[in-house]
C-alpha cells in the first residue's frame, strides 16, 4: 500500500507578470518561480486542476520562468484510485523541453486527489478574495483567470470534497 506524502501548496500572485509556487513535500521545498510573459500559470494549474476533479486519470501543469521550465505530471495510481503520483521538474531552457539534457532536477511524490484538489482550490479563493482590494487588484486583476476558477468552484460543489 502507498502512503501519502505530507503536502502543503502556496501560491503567491505577484505583481507585473511574476508569480510563486511553493509547494511543501514531508520536509523538502519546492519553490518555483513563474512568469507569465509565456503563459499563465494560473490557468495552466486550474485547467490540471478542473481535469483532476471531473475525474481524469493524468494531468500536467506547465509552469515557465526566465529561463527555463517546470512540469508537474498527476497520474493516478491504479490500485489506489484516490492517490496522485506527482512528478515534478525543472528544467533549465524552455526548448527543448523535457530531455535529460536540461534537467536541473525532479522528485516524486503521492498526494491524495482530493486532498490535493482542496490545497489549490483554497489557493485560488484567497487570490479570488484578495482581488477584492484595490491596491491588490491594481496589479494584478488581469491575471487571474475568473471563469476557470468558477468551473473549478462548481467542480467543488458537485463533487463530495467539500463535504
Amino acid at each position: 500500500m502507498t502512503l501519502a506524502s505530507d503536502v502543503n501548496f502556496c501560491f503567491q500572485l505577484r505583481p507585473n507578470g511574476w508569480s510563486t509556487a511553493q509547494l511543501f513535500v514531508d520536509r523538502e521545498l519546492i519553490e518555483f518561480r513563474l512568469t507569465h510573459v509565456f503563459g499563465d500559470p494560473i490557468e495552466s494549474l486550474l485547467k490540471a486542476a478542473l481535469q483532476l476533479a471531473t475525474g481524469e486519470e493524468a494531468a500536467l501543469i506547465e509552469w515557465r520562468d526566465e529561463p527555463g521550465a517546470y512540469f508537474l505530471r498527476f497520474q493516478s495510481v491504479p490500485a489506489q484510485q484516490y492517490l496522485l503520483l506527482v512528478e515534478a521538474s525543472e528544467h533549465s531552457t524552455m526548448l527543448p523541453c523535457c530531455n535529460d539534457s536540461n534537467l536541473v532536477r525532479s522528485s516524486s511524490f503521492y498526494v491524495a486527489r482530493d486532498f490535493w484538489l482542496l490545497l489549490v482550490y483554497l489557493e485560488m479563493n484567497k487570490i479570488s478574495e484578495l482581488l477584492r482590494y484595490k491596491q491588490y487588484s491594481s496589479t494584478r486583476k488581469y491575471a487571474f483567470p475568473r471563469p476557470l476558477f468558477e468551473g473549478l468552484k462548481t467542480a467543488f460543489r458537485n463533487s463530495q470534497i467539500l463535504k
